[in-house]
């Protein structure tokens, strides 16, 4: 590249990046204002009511209003390393690559301070980001030994025969931790936080709950009840609930990732489903009454309980589209290797809430285990005990093993590319995590409980591997309006699976009451669109999407109009045939504020022998196959091949051989990965591969 070339190159990037700067800054001005207005109303309010400084209904943990009602945030083993094949990677399971997360950091905002004197934390570092501002606190040190603990506590083999050892193990021991609050601070609200700590990676276990909870007597501010933060609603209507509606705590959250793509959000469902009074309940029950609450009348008729039809318990801040959002099961069934046996083997913990969003879009995204898990915790009666661990439940619990698995298959994707700065953007990890997903319930495909399926961290490292090798299809790539994209591939037989996914404009939520209720239009700015046609056949093949009027039912094929990530399954596709996958846009694509521009989006396609274009020579093709090898390493081309050298990562030549041979023996070599470079008589090409 010339000089000037250079410069204007640098100059593109010096101009991008003062421009995402400027955009931060402007929603860091947006924030702290809506911060100190919703702060300054929740006290005015309080002139006039009783006081609600109790844990749980203090301004601290206040979320935000709607009209007047304020609305408060809540802090929602190895065996769920199993349960989840976390444990292949950490054992090196996938190309002989062990993860332990060296060289990973991962925000956990939570409701205090991680414990990090805790004996779980010895090869974890701890960083207090809000620098003492906080208190220690359980749910935040449990939180982040999901993520990081080094699995240093081990049960009586007697008492607990069928446990297995390093029972407290995190994903990934060696892992940074920075611990934020999501409280406000001196350091801002908790969107202000995740602007300005710029990590890659960061897990949010709390959530707003808009129906009904239990409060206890130091809870409530009426005393012991049930609450029902909600003024006018239908009591007989199971929709008449804020829950599954976008509000401006999504939109949050999806104009910070628009503006920082490579910001991964990872967020717990909510542990809201079937919360509520029975019939003939004698707990007493009380109303939202502007900024306070006021018991129901005798005789009169109380709203549904939570997700009284199985739908439509999310609560605000869970439901954008930019994000993870994370469902808990159960343990799987299987008790001996706590592994998937089948979709039936996965069963939601009864507690953990269920979507869709209202327009139909599939939430929560994905499922882990979040049910009777153990972890390091803290307690304040005993303030230098290092060894405390305890059980529990809740979303809060299943979403930092998804943050986990991320953290994870980004140091694989280091270790694969030799890049330590390597990190994934937001539509790429969501394309990964939900392409390559176990099925889960008792339908095919998506559903609202579930999302896409129960996380597999080994699955979805085998795709990485295989995208490396060209076995699996991962691009990232710009669309123009109007601009139609497509790529033909070969299928291997079986099942072809095809996902895209796209970071998308925030939405404009709902104002009104009745909107929150029952407005089902959609809340997507750009809509992508996929399609796979057999070109032999002519067959065209559409994408999963819920059906509105069963949510809880199977889903449909159909033109998906409301999620950001779209998925198509060919069970049974031809061995050797060709499919074509397209990729459209309604109307223009547009930014946060309006105006046309080209957008990014992500393609990932599995069961594929390989990729062809109108360019590519067939009597040139080129494969190297399997991606991860135990005894031979096989070369497909019709070329003539005149030389095969193996390096390993550090580019050491560790074989080198000059006949024309196709199947290269490699079982002698070390597990790890290594470069193969063939020179032919059309030129010299590299690939790599994983010895196992």
């Amino acid at each position: 590249m010339n000089k000037n070339l250079q410069l204007l190159a640098l100059f593109f990037v010096l101009t991008i990046s003062l421009y995402a700067q400027d955009k931060n800054n402007a929603l860091l001005d947006e924030f702290n204002r809506i911060g100190l207005e919703n702060q300054t109303k929740f006290q005015q309010l309080n002139k006039f009511n009783k006081a609600r400084t109790s844990d749980g209904e203090s301004i601290e943990y206040l979320a935000g209003f709607f009209n007047d009602t304020p609305y408060f945030y809540t802090q929602d083993d190895r065996r769920a390393n199993m349960a989840s094949n976390i444990e292949n990677l950490q054992n090196g399971e996938v190309g002989g690559i062990k993860i332990d997360g060296e060289g990973i950091t991962i925000m956990v905002m939570d409701g205090g301070r991680v414990f990090e004197k805790h004996n779980e934390f010895k090869t974890t570092r701890i960083i207090d980001s809000e620098k003492g501002a906080l208190p220690y606190a359980a749910h935040a040190t449990s939180v982040a030994g999901f993520i990081a603990s080094g699995g240093h506590y081990n049960l009586n083999e007697d008492a607990f025969p069928n446990v297995p050892k390093q029972f407290s193990k995190g994903v990934i021991p060696k892992a940074l931790i920075k611990s934020y609050g999501f409280t406000t601070t001196v350091n801002g609200t908790n969107f202000s936080k995740i602007i300005k700590a710029q990590e890659n990676i960061s897990n949010h276990s709390y959530g707003i709950n808009v129906g009904w909870s239990y409060k206890d007597e130091k809870e409530g501010s009426n005393g012991a009840g049930w609450y029902f933060p909600q003024q006018n609603y239908a009591p007989n209507d199971p929709k008449a609930t804020f829950g599954g509606s976008y509000y401006t705590n999504d939109a949050q959250y999806d104009k910070i990732v628009y503006n920082n793509p490579s910001f991964i959000i990872v967020k717990s469902a909510g542990n809201y489903f079937g919360s509520g009074p029975s019939d003939n309940d004698s707990i007493p029950a009380f109303k939202a009454n502007g900024g306070g609450y006021i018991p129901f009348e005798p005789g009169e008729n109380k709203p549904k309980n939570n997700c009284a039809n199985g739908a439509y318990c999310i609560g605000w801040g869970s439901l954008a589209k930019n994000i993870i959002v994370v469902a808990a099961t159960e343990m799987p069934t299987d008790f001996l290797t706590y592994q998937f046996t089948g979709p039936l083997s996965i069963k939601r913990a009864s507690f953990s809430s269920a979507g869709p969003r209202k327009d139909g879009a599939i939430k929560p995204d994905i499922a882990a285990v979040g049910h009777s898990v153990f972890s390091p915790t803290y307690s304040a009666a005993t303030p230098s005990e290092t060894t405390l661990y305890s059980s529990g439940s809740g979303t809060s619990y299943s979403a930092p093993k998804v943050t986990g698995a991320i953290g994870a298959l980004t140091q694989l994707k280091r270790k694969l590319t030799n890049n330590a700065d390597f990190v994934y953007k937001a539509d790429e990890m969501r394309a990964l995590l939900l392409h390559n997903t176990l099925e889960a319930g008792q339908y095919d495909g998506p559903d609202n409980w579930f999302g896409w399926g129960f996380l597999d961290a080994k699955k979805t490292a085998e795709f990485i591997v295989d995208a490396e090798n060209k076995k699996s299809l991962f691009v990232r790539e710009r669309k123009e309006s109007g601009e139609e994209k497509s790529k033909t591939v070969i299928a291997e037989g079986g099942e072809l699976k095809v996902s895209l996914s796209w970071i998308d404009p925030e939405a404009t939520a709902s104002a009104k009451t009745n909107d929150l209720f029952y407005d089902t239009s959609s809340k997507l700015i750009n809509d992508f669109d996929v399609r796979v046609i057999d070109l032999t056949t002519n067959e065209i093949f559409l994408p999963w999407k819920l059906d509105l009027a069963n949510p809880t039912g199977a889903a449909i094929k159909g033109d998906n109009t409301v999620d950001n990530i779209e998925q198509i399954q060919i069970k049974n596709a031809v061995k050797g045939r060709q499919y074509k996958i397209v990729i459209t846009n309604k109307g223009k694509l547009v930014n946060a504020f309006g105006t046309e521009i080209a957008q990014h989006y992500v393609l990932a396609v599995s069961g594929i022998a390989h990729v062809t274009t109108e360019q590519t020579n067939e009597t040139d093709e080129f494969f190297v196959y399997p991606s991860v090898a135990k005894n031979v390493v096989n070369i497909r081309t019709n070329q003539k091949i005149q030389l095969v050298e193996i390096f390993d990562i550090s580019g050491k030549l560790i074989i080198s051989q000059t006949t024309d041979m196709d199947l290269i023996p490699v079982h002698a070599l070390s597990s790890g990965v290594y470069i193969l470079r063939t020179t032919t008589n059309k030129g010299v090409i590299t690939k790599k591969f994983i010895k196992n």
